[in-house]
């Protein structure tokens, strides 16, 4: 398979669009992420994630533009490993890519497709990669659900009934319809219901279509179905109670290398000198074993990028991810010194790690 063989058709959105007009869309497609296009070409990533943190008042007349992240599509050329992380880094389900002028994109599940004949399953069940996620009752009120997803930056949440069994998968795609109210097309234009959801509770919102498989099923019999249903996640269960979660993510982990328990992935590096990747190894595997004695580290991904070349000097970007069960932590950082950016980009996540770690603590976390 080549890595071409996987780019997808974007759904896109004119960039001038209203929230609600977008939202409409995206809603109707089951799309997570929208491209917003105008005759100037891309203007930014518009997705589920980023409006579902924020109450907007008046969804028909306010602008997608606020909403829309700057993200440069990858050339076609580029590494498949460059390409998912920096999907990782982004904290995206897709990144755009560009291929003779014409802009695709390419997803998580679309790369664990891609990358499943390099990931070590043989052996594994789904208990060796789930994580525990942050969840709600099926009775709370779907704000309730927003605050934690917003508070804690995850994109879905495990919601169980009052017998702990699992009543479903809530995503930022399921709480979009809170932020907007109800919406039904009429002659192509979106006419908004004034209704407001956030009061009702999660079961009213909650899709029950979704994967499970108990702790000691192989890993690869879980991933084909994924792939097969085009799921992004699976629910893990243990006689019928919540017992985990997996995600795409969590299976790509396992190409990556491992730092005191923790998977690392780091990308952009490849002209580097030897020298210099050791320095920049070090760095990353002091911050993590510092981080790891006041959360429980998951996974780290870093992508490094140059630009501005000045005869031999060349600028570095470089942004980083750690994601925790506390929380994700993202970070950039610039410098003319690749081994400065990256104490830079550490430094801050340190910084965040410790802030939110009491924070974290007053949500309820299953083992």
């Amino acid at each position: 398979m080549q890595i071409e063989d996987i780019f997808e058709e974007p759904l896109v959105v004119s960039a001038d669009s209203s929230i609600s007009k977008a939202v409409a869309k995206m809603l109707e497609s089951r799309s997570h992420e929208a491209l917003a296009m105008d005759d100037g070409g891309l203007q930014g990533v518009l997705s589920a994630a980023d409006m579902v943190k924020t109450n907007i008042s008046n969804p028909e007349k306010s602008s997608i533009k606020p909403f829309l992240k700057q993200i440069s599509p990858i050339h076609s050329g580029a590494e498949p490993g460059d390409i998912l992380n920096t999907i990782l880094v982004n904290e995206c389900r897709s990144i755009p890519v560009e291929k003779d002028g014409k802009i695709f994109v390419v997803s998580k599940l679309s790369l664990l497709k891609f990358f499943r004949d390099e990931i070590e399953l043989k052996g594994k069940t789904v208990n060796d990669v789930m994580n525990f996620p942050f969840c709600v009752s099926s009775d709370d009120s779907i704000s309730t659900a927003r605050g934690l997803m917003r508070d804690m930056n995850v994109g879905r949440l495990a919601v169980v009934d009052e017998k702990d069994m699992v009543a479903g998968v809530l995503d930022t795609l399921d709480l979009l319809r809170s932020v907007i109210g109800k919406r039904r097309a009429k002659r192509g234009e979106e006419i908004g219901e004034k209704i407001k959801l956030d009061d009702l509770p999660v079961k009213s919102i909650l899709s029950k279509d979704i994967l499970k498989a108990e702790v000691d099923t192989p890993l690869i019999g879980a991933l084909e179905k994924m792939t097969a249903k085009n799921a992004s996640s699976f629910v893990v269960e243990r006689k019928g109670k919540l017992a985990g979660l997996v995600t795409a993510v969590d299976i790509l982990k396992l190409i990556s290398g491992v730092v005191e328990g923790v998977r690392v992935t780091i990308s952009g590096m490849q002209d580097e000198d030897d020298f210099i990747k050791s320095v920049v190894s070090e760095e990353i595997e002091h911050a993590i074993k510092k981080l790891a004695k006041i959360l429980p580290l998951s996974y780290f991904v870093m992508h490094v990028r140059t630009y501005h070349k000045t005869g031999k000097r060349v600028k570095y970007s470089v942004q980083a991810r750690l994601i925790t069960e506390k929380g994700d932590f993202f970070a950039d950082d610039y410098a003319w010194d690749l081994t400065k950016a990256t104490k830079g980009v550490l430094a801050k996540i340190e910084k965040e790690g410790i802030r939110h770690a009491e924070k974290a603590k007053v949500y309820g976390r299953g083992p």
